[in-house]
């Protein structure tokens, strides 16, 4: 192809782009409460301009299949989270309900008969509304493990975004976003998902494409690679990003829906012997835990980052496009403002929705580890996000796909994106009628 011609599409694709990726960030309602006060995170402490979408985690399920808060005093905080929205008024946020720790027959039982999914999704468009959100997010981990739930699944989201457009037509307000925090593995994925199906009804399907590795593996491997390690044969082909995400696409999930999560967590390793440090050298069990986020079997990036300035070595792995440290016997295989980059630029190129982020306050949010400022990894997701949108891109709503200049109309930009392709597609045709 011409090299003009490649360049007038990007000019032609890029705005188009630009204003449809977002970025979703997950705040967790117990981060301010950590054990170690050095990494304690307050909803005070969130930027609001480093994500298009913000996702308070996590509401419950209560036994009258209701939306409700976690606790008694959550509500006062959901205002505060909300507010961030004075400061910045195109964010959006999400209210995440059920997690890794959520019981799963908490949802099977509400997504059991048709008036309890009725009950809860007119409930919950009150609830909503009423604390500020613009939206849920559905984090049922996971449909699929006992009889009938798959379909049940379906009938939940689909019975959600029926109600939240017979209420948005009520309030005459934008319709409430429904996303899905889904999984990675085939496994989960086929049990649990009829893709095709739920993609109707939601607007975003965030894909935990991370955890890859853990303290159950036999070898040193990455928590979350983009690329699959096809040097070396004991890896899986399934064990990454590009594998996860394609799945999804092969079940027929749109690209416009997939949004592709990342985290500020590490999988840490005890290595056998300490003079074979190469990805895929033998371990025993997880690395030594952290003393700041005290996770088994993880280290999250401040920790890694004083792993690193006490002498730990790095190396960026090429093939997988993600970095690892070590430092005797302790090996932990992360994610940094580097890999970040990569990841967020193949999802641009591939026109993915967009990229989430695990969770807010695992990225230096202080500044007080990496010498990288604070939030080193969000800022490298936002500065590769604008370098192909205008800086504070309002993100779009589910119902409108372009982007609405205040005191603007939208028709104008269609019309001027329209003409523009137009004149782009003209260019080229007449630069290779002349070649």
């Amino acid at each position: 192809m011409n090299p003009l011609s490649s360049i007038l599409t990007w000019i032609c694709i890029l705005p188009i782009i630009g204003a449809e990726f977002v970025s979703l960030c997950y705040f967790t309602n117990w981060a301010n409460s950590r054990p170690v006060e050095k990494v304690r995170f307050t909803i005070e402490d969130i930027n609001p301009y480093l994500c298009s979408h913000l996702i308070y985690a996590f509401a419950v399920i209560k036994t009258d299949h209701t939306l409700g808060a976690m606790s008694g005093g959550e509500t006062a905080r959901y205002k505060k989270f909300n507010d961030l929205k004075l400061k910045n008024g195109e964010l959006k946020t999400l209210l995440s309900v059920g997690g890794q720790n959520a019981k799963s027959k908490t949802f099977a039982a509400l997504s059991s008969k048709a008036q309890n999914i009725e009950h809860f999704a007119r409930t919950s468009a009150k609830f909503l509304r009423e604390n500020g959100f613009d939206g849920i997010d559905v984090d049922w981990e996971f449909p699929g493990e006992t009889k009938n739930t798959k379909q049940q699944f379906t009938a939940l989201l689909r019975g959600l975004r029926e109600e939240f457009e017979k209420e948005t037509k009520e309030s005459g307000k934008p319709r409430l976003i429904i996303s899905i925090a889904a999984p990675a593995g085939k496994k989960r994925i086929q049990d649990g998902y009829e893709v095709e199906q739920i993609s109707k009804y939601v607007d975003y399907i965030n894909i935990m494409a991370y955890d890859y590795f853990g303290p159950w593996n036999k070898i040193a491997g990455f928590n979350s690679p983009l690329n699959p390690r096809t040097s070396d044969p004991r890896f899986s082909e399934q064990l990454n990003q590009k594998w996860s995400v394609g799945e999804w696409l092969r079940k027929k999930a749109p690209k416009e829906k997939i949004v592709v999560g990342m985290t500020g967590a590490g999988a840490s390793f005890t290595l056998n012997d300490s003079s074979v440090f190469d990805v895929g050298a033998t371990v025993d069990g997880g690395g030594t835990t952290g003393t700041l986020y005290l996770i088994d079997g993880r280290l999250v990036y401040p920790e890694i980052c004083e792993m690193i300035k006490q002498g730990a070595t790095v190396k960026y792995d090429v093939e997988q496009e993600v970095p690892y440290a070590y430092k005797g016997n302790q090996w932990v295989g992360y994610d940094d403002t580097r890999s970040i980059q990569a990841k967020v630029k193949w999802m641009l190129a591939e026109g993915y929705a967009g990229a989430m982020f695990w969770s807010i306050d695992f990225d230096d949010f202080a500044g007080n580890h990496c010498g990288k400022g604070k939030f080193p990894l969000l800022t490298a997701m936002h500065n590769e996000i604008i370098k192909v949108t205008k800086p504070n891109v309002p993100t779009v709503t589910p119902d409108a796909v372009l982007y609405q200049k205040p005191g603007g109309d939208a028709s104008q930009l269609v019309i001027c994106r329209f003409v523009f392709c137009i004149a782009s597609f003209i260019a080229t045709v007449y630069i290779v009628w002349a070649h």
